[in-house]
């Protein structure tokens, strides 16, 4: 089925295995009743309209590559099989969809992915190089392997729960914002690249985290990061206004170029290894708790503020530190306090030995 100009409309529609191509020309496909299924399928350049109906498609082998896509409204179920789904110009858009199990690939090209109800589950997945937009809409992503990496990403407004899989999130310039995300269970290694994660409410909980270097900024919205098996480290990073809480874990946070200031923190419980980097810590309302606290070699600002430091373990050592102006708060716990070079300023101590 190759080029020319075609218009497949509404109807009742089932298509099945067999071989099939289905290359360039101008399409049209619309309204109607469609299930699409078994066989090997090879879909590819041309101008393509997919839009309302009722669309099941389903296992095989599918190659959907080059052209110009609009996939649009309708209610969608696209499932197991083999997909390779790469370079065009894409925008899918509004609609029910339930995408699921498989080996997927879908790779480079211009993907604009926005507003409708979204199911993407357990699978195979490698999405990679290219140009997107995710945005506005219901979304749950969740259990399979996953490797996302180089592209120019936009993830946006919308509602969202990313769950237990195996994730990899890498390379490539990201900016994830405004919206309400639930990021959870699983085991996830998120890199090098040029993060901007910004203002919404975000949960970001229980699994075996690795965050490493890249450019980050991550700012204003309500944080929740909790338990878990954390490593944050090298890179360049700004953490700056929002109503955060960050607790019970077992966290390593390491060498970089760290800013971490303004807002409402609360760090507490759990297992904590802070060290080697050059680091700002400053104004904001600061509550440090208990837990088993290492803190030590590096170039280290803490400044204005209202903090309250107390019960835990806590190991404080070689490096360069400063320490001034604020309201401060060091109270009941083990504390070793130790080489290094110390500026202590202007501010109020008030040391609670219980």
């Amino acid at each position: 089925m190759d080029c020319g100009l075609w218009t497949v409309d509404c109807g009742l529609w089932t298509v099945d295995c067999g071989l099939w191509t289905v290359d360039c020309g101008l399409w049209t496909v619309d309204c109607g009743l469609w299930t699409v299924d078994c066989g090997l399928w090879t879909v590819d350049c041309g101008l393509w309209t997919v839009d309302c109906g009722l669309w099941t498609v389903d296992c095989g082998l599918w190659t959907v590559d080059c052209g110009l896509w609009t996939v649009d409204c309708g209610l969608w179920t696209v499932d197991c099989g083999l997909w390779t789904v790469d370079c065009g110009l894409w925008t899918v858009d509004c609609g029910l969809w339930t995408v699921d199990c498989g080996l997927w690939t879908v790779d480079c090209g211009l993907w604009t992915v926005d507003c409708g109800l979204w199911t993407v589950d357990c699978g195979l997945w490698t999405v990679d190089c290219g140009l997107w937009t995710v945005d506005c809409g219901l979304w749950t992503v969740d259990c399979g392997l996953w490797t996302v990496d180089c592209g120019l990403w936009t993830v946006d407004c919308g509602l969202w729960t990313v769950d237990c899989g195996l994730w990899t999130v890498d390379c490539g310039l990201w900016t994830v914002d405004c919206g309400l995300w639930t990021v959870d269970c699983g085991l996830w290694t998120v890199d090098c690249g040029l993060w901007t994660v910004d203002c919404g409410l975000w949960t970001v909980d229980c699994g075996l985290w690795t965050v490493d270097c890249g450019l980050w900024t991550v700012d204003c919205g309500l944080w929740t990061v909790d338990c878990g098996l954390w490593t944050v480290d090298c890179g360049l990073w700004t953490v700056d206004c929002g109503l955060w809480t960050v607790d019970c874990g077992l966290w390593t946070v390491d060498c970089g170029l760290w800013t971490v200031d303004c807002g409402l923190w609360t760090v507490d419980c759990g297992l904590w290894t802070v060290d080697c980097g050059l680091w700002t810590v400053d104004c904001g309302l600061w509550t440090v708790d208990c837990g088993l606290w290492t803190v030590d070699c590096g170039l280290w600002t803490v400044d204005c503020g209202l903090w309250t430091v107390d019960c835990g373990l806590w190991t404080v050592d070689c490096g360069l530190w400063t320490v001034d102006c604020g309201l401060w708060t060091v109270d009941c716990g083990l504390w070793t306090v130790d080489c290094g070079l110390w500026t202590v300023g202007h501010h109020s101590i008030f040391y609670v030995l219980k």
